[in-house]
């Protein structure tokens, strides 16, 4: 019997931490990798999801904010304090 499709950490948007490694730190982060490793050495880790960056991705594409944000950093002027607070 094959796995459920969802049961693959790429196919998803929201996945258990247990699914994560070391390796998965460009779909996890790094909170989130570490947390599914320790979950693997057997840490005492509490239950807990990890929103992947395909869900950021899908959020930023799905709402057109990636010229947003570039025409945000393009204006942005590092010497001064008052546009970085803006910027953030």
């Amino acid at each position: 019997m094959s796995a459920h499709p969802f049961d693959h950490p790429h196919s998803r948007l929201v996945v258990p931490l247990h699914h994560f490694t070391q390796r998965d730190l460009a779909i996890a982060g790094g909170k989130g990798a570490n947390l599914g490793e320790l979950h693997k050495a057997g840490f005492d880790v509490p239950p807990g999801f990890v929103i992947t960056t395909a869900a950021y991705d899908l959020l930023l594409e799905s709402n057109d904010l990636l010229p947003r944000f570039e025409e945000m950093l393009d204006s942005l002027d590092l010497e001064n304090p008052q546009s970085v607070q803006n910027v953030s």
